[in-house]
């Protein structure tokens, strides 16, 4: 697993573990890393990578 699919992962465990479901983020940030969706999910995949990439500047400053 890469250094990002594993953030990812941590990541979800850690937001689930506060009470969220996150079944579309999961599933948006997974295309991401994939580098596989479809370009009508383009603005909702960037908004959840966004929101995680604020989760992994705040891990490591």
């Amino acid at each position: 697993m890469s250094n990002l699919r594993q953030s990812v992962a941590d990541y979800l465990t850690m937001r689930r573990a506060l009470g969220y479901k996150l079944d579309k983020t999961e599933r948006l940030l997974g295309q991401f890393t994939a580098a596989g969706a479809a370009a009508i999910w383009t603005s909702r995949r960037l908004a959840e990578v966004r929101l995680f990439a604020r989760h992994l500047r705040a891990l490591t400053g």
